[in-house]
């Protein structure tokens, strides 16, 4: 039976082994030319724009081999599986961090990553493996996508990245002195072929919705949190609905704020032209029936993912004149910039009503600059050349350390 220590080694031996399985025998690592690449994230339930845009990443990059780490098994593990992107679930915190640093440098040996990539935030996760890389000697990007700051931790964390990309302006802003020189911006992308809006499925669609062809659609495509304006959305919702205009209001994603904004609409007396659809994996489906889409933030947005994905399928697209969005619309041309109250909210929206098919251009531009601007391979070149630099820089580290 031997000792217990023998018993350890046993189980570690074999968890090493599982992790060498599912890397190795993915269909992600058979091209063996390419170098590893280990993406860590700590995803949200159900995924957020981050790990929507993460997914796109890995499976769109052709240069690398994956191999993702998560601290939580859910939605966005299950999505990784059905794509067949290996990956492994290491819970990491504070409290247990003595005991699974071992783990942390054994799984990282094991793959063997040129390059560690971290799309989580300011997470005791991330300073984990940005320390685990630093003592490695292996380069680590961070990857930020929240305008939250945390001043010791986000310096902490910079500190030990080799590169820290941004994915706008408004969240460069949040690193200040020699951090700043770190940054480099990569805007997110829309993977083009998974936005390909289907008639068919649009009038089926708008059936089951109980909406009519007279009624112009107004939707609202987010994670129903306070601070991304869903109130005031309802708000406004109410002001176009007492003028006498044919609308009806669709709100889709799920949150905290659900039954608080079901309760609204109520109080409101509007529930009969608002739908809640919930959490949905189609959500090109439901972006292709609206007229309009709006994002009614009342706090800056890092970026705004769903502006170009509604840009990406032709639509108007309203939003906050603050964050993000200020980057990506040019108002009055590819779409419409206004400020986060219902007056200007309210205001903005019966003007496209009121001259629709002239405004309709507005659309065709936002699909041109969607095309040209936040596109895959745009996304993609960016990233690799990114990544060839900081190979070359620790090749070359090296060669003078050897020297």
């Amino acid at each position: 039976y031997g000792d217990h220590r023998d018993l350890h080694r046993l189980i570690r031996r074999q968890r090493q082994m599982c992790i060498r399985d599912r890397f190795f025998t993915s269909n992600f690592s058979r091209n063996k030319e390419r170098k590893n690449i280990v993406f860590i994230d700590s995803p949200l339930s159900p995924p957020g724009g981050g790990q929507i845009s993460l997914c796109q990443i890995i499976e769109n990059l052709k240069t690398f081999r994956p191999f993702v780490l998560v601290d939580k098994k859910n939605d966005f593990a299950f999505r990784l599986e059905q794509n067949g992107i290996p990956y492994c679930v290491l819970k990491i915190s504070k409290f247990n961090f003595l005991w699974i640093w071992p783990k942390i440098i054994n799984i990282i040996k094991i793959i063997n990553p040129a390059i560690v990539h971290n799309n989580g935030a300011t997470t005791f996760c991330s300073f984990a493996f940005a320390l685990a890389s630093k003592i490695l000697n292996i380069p680590f990007i961070w990857h930020v996508r929240v305008l939250e700051k945390s001043r010791l931790r986000d310096d902490i964390i910079a500190f030990l990245s080799s590169k820290i990309i941004v994915i706008s302006e408004e969240v460069r802003n949040k690193f200040r002195g020699r951090w700043r020189s770190k940054t480099v911006k990569i805007y997110n992308a829309v993977d083009s072929k998974n936005f390909k809006p289907s008639t068919e499925i649009a009038l089926r669609l708008k059936k089951e919705l109980n909406i009519s062809h007279e009624e112009k659609i107004i939707g609202v495509f987010s994670r129903l949190a306070y601070w991304k304006g869903h109130e005031l959305f309802l708000k406004a919702a109410k002001s176009l609905i007492s003028k006498g205009r044919k609308v009806k209001f669709l709100i889709v994603g799920d949150g905290e704020e659900y039954y608080n904004l079901i309760q609204l609409s109520k109080n409101l007396n509007i529930s009969d032209k608002i739908i809640f659809t919930g959490h949905v994996e189609n959500v090109v489906n439901y972006m292709t029936i609206c007229d309009i889409i709006v994002n009614p933030s009342v706090e800056p947005e890092p970026f705004g993912r769903t502006i170009i994905e509604g840009m990406a399928l032709g639509k108007i697209i309203v939003a906050s004149n603050m964050g993000g969005p200020k980057e990506i619309i040019e108002s009055g041309k590819d779409g419409f910039l206004t400020d986060a109250d219902e007056n200007s909210l309210t205001c903005t929206i019966s003007r496209i009503l009121d001259d629709f098919e002239v405004i309709s251009n507005i659309g065709m531009n936002a699909l041109k600059k969607a095309n040209e601007l936040f596109n895959m391979e745009n996304q993609l070149m960016r990233l690799n050349k990114l990544y060839a630099g900081i190979m070359h820089e620790r090749d070359f580290d090296e060669f003078n350390r050897c020297a």
